[in-house]
């Protein structure tokens, strides 16, 4: 094994688990072993790793044919996430060696509000940023999830999506259920918010512009 090789884990033929060697050693199965008999004692090898995520913080987002003419990376007001997220992906990342694809990218909300009768854009990102601080600042507006999956596919999805292979319930009917003796779910709204007023003003402007944004789905629910 060496440093950086792939590394998967499949259980019942379906990929759970796939990232990267951080380091390998070979070790005794257990912590104490006699070693004086004159035959070879069998050795384990114990292997330390990261899942795909990792690569959220190891690549950046750059222009590579212009560099220096490219650096900051704006978009228009009323922006959905997903068209940001793809362009990134796309056209501003070096990682077309990591077999990566984005069908997993789904849209949830516009990313870059639009401030009524202004002009606006909105910087998700400078050159040298990580691929994880613009992820961050997507998902911050939009309430959004992100990873990588198991078969390296770029997932972005919203915070209640449903993404287990197996269903918990009291009355399981075989297949993917999984079935359980006592479960308690505590919902708690303290942190909801629904309807949002915002005041700011721009740098090196003193005018004072003001959006609102409200999610009438969950106003009436709650």
């Amino acid at each position: 094994f060496n440093t950086g090789d792939s590394l998967t884990l499949d259980v019942d033929s379906v990929r759970v688990w796939g990232g990267y060697v951080m380091s390998a050693k070979k070790v005794y199965a257990l912590s104490v072993i006699d070693t004086t008999p004159h035959y070879p004692i069998p050795r384990m090898w114990e292997i330390t790793g990261v899942d795909y995520n990792i690569l959220f913080d190891k690549r950046v987002i750059w222009k590579e044919s212009d560099p220096t003419g490219k650096l900051d990376f704006k978009y228009d007001a009323d922006t959905y996430d997903d068209t940001i997220i793809n362009d990134i992906f796309d056209n501003y990342l070096t990682i077309g060696g990591d077999g990566l694809t984005r069908t997993g990218v789904e849209r949830i909300a516009k990313a870059i509000l639009d401030v009524p009768g202004k002009t606006h854009h909105g910087s998700v990102a400078s050159a040298s940023y990580t691929w994880k601080q613009m992820m961050d600042r997507v998902a911050r507006a939009t309430g959004g999830v992100y990873y990588i999956s198991p078969t390296k596919v770029l997932t972005y999805v919203d915070v209640e999506t449903a993404t287990s292979s197996y269903d918990l319930t009291d009355t399981p009917a075989g297949g993917n259920d999984i079935g359980y003796q006592s479960f308690t779910l505590l919902e708690n709204g303290s942190d909801l918010v629904n309807d949002m007023f915002v005041w700011g003003a721009g740098t090196g402007s003193n005018a004072v512009v003001f959006s609102r944004s409200t999610d009438s789905s969950s106003v009436t629910a709650h």
